[in-house]
């Protein structure tokens, strides 16, 4: 069976950026805004980006740049007949790009003072003016609960999404490239989630296949700062009496008969002003909470 150690996202492979514990209320409004911020992200990769499958043509990647600032959040590149380009969002101060692929910007804009649908409207625009008109019909946008035109931020909260990001970016990527089955970090634009998943099933007939997803969401009701979780996913629901014991740090959430989520809240971890603690809490929690549920996949 595959497992983790806590070892394997120790500080020498992983950096932390230390978390302040900043207010969780004002932690939710800037991730709300956040989340709404990237629907352009979202309407641009549908439909500019050749369609899949499995939905992963409208997953973003994280950019951390050179400096704490610098968090980026990038679609997959559209081709067309001149150079492909990407959609871009700057976490920091809200300004959404068009760029190169070279990374070269082509148009941007401050979302400051503008709404959802004129932050969109604003990229289809550009977008047919630069890459033509866009040659995929899209799937019907989700609902988002966002009302009025984007707020300049909190530059603390901002401060501590990017770290938020940027850690579990770096967690996710080394659980990435050193664990079997898993696929690359990707965050979903209409959730702001961030996750990878290790695929388990091999045989290729079980649809979707079984898998552990592990990752970081916004403020939700489980915590308001922001949480981590692991989730197995069974595609058959086997073993309803498999015993989850308590984790070091976190807990399992079940409700009913479904399998449990592994929870461990932002807050929690940003009690401790220790980066390297931090890191322990998150990286064990992950190791926890992953391993045990690839041993539920392993049990008959």
């Amino acid at each position: 069976m595959i497992t983790i150690q806590p070892g394997d996202m120790a500080h020498e492979a992983v950096h932390w950026w230390e978390l302040a514990g900043h207010q969780p209320k004002e932690i939710r409004t800037a991730w709300r805004q956040v989340t709404a911020a990237l629907r352009p992200l979202a309407t641009f990769a549908g439909r500019w980006i050749e369609p899949q499958d499995d939905r992963s043509h409208l997953s973003l990647t994280w950019l951390g740049g050179q400096g704490l600032l610098d968090g980026l959040l990038v679609t997959e590149a559209a081709r067309s007949d001149t150079i492909p380009m990407r959609a871009v969002l700057r976490i920091w101060d809200l300004m959404l790009y068009l760029v190169e692929e070279s990374g070269s910007p082509v148009a941007e804009t401050s979302l400051i003072g503008k709404t959802v649908s004129e932050s969109i409207d604003w990229l289809i625009q550009t977008c047919d003016k630069h890459l033509g008109a866009a040659p995929h019909r899209p799937h019907p946008e989700l609902a988002i609960e966002f009302e009025g035109a984007f707020q300049e931020p909190s530059q603390l909260a901002q401060v501590e999404l990017i770290r938020l990001y940027a850690n579990t970016s770096a967690i996710l990527e080394q659980i990435s490239w050193t664990v079997e089955g898993a696929e690359p970090v990707r965050t979903d634009p209409y959730t702001a989630e961030m996750m990878t998943q290790i695929v388990l099933s091999s045989d290729g007939q079980t649809t979707p296949p079984n898998a552990v997803l592990l990752g970081l969401a916004p403020s939700g009701s489980f915590s308001e700062s922001g949480y981590w979780y692991v989730a197995p996913w069974d595609a058959e629901s086997r073993m309803q009496s498999f015993d989850w014991p308590e984790l070091t740090h976190g807990y399992w959430s079940r409700e009913g008969d479904d399998l449990p989520i592994a929870v461990l809240a932002v807050e929690e971890v940003a009690k401790s002003q220790d980066p390297r603690e931090q890191l322990e809490k998150v990286s064990q929690f992950f190791a926890q909470a992953t391993n045990r549920s690839m041993l539920y996949f392993e049990c008959p």
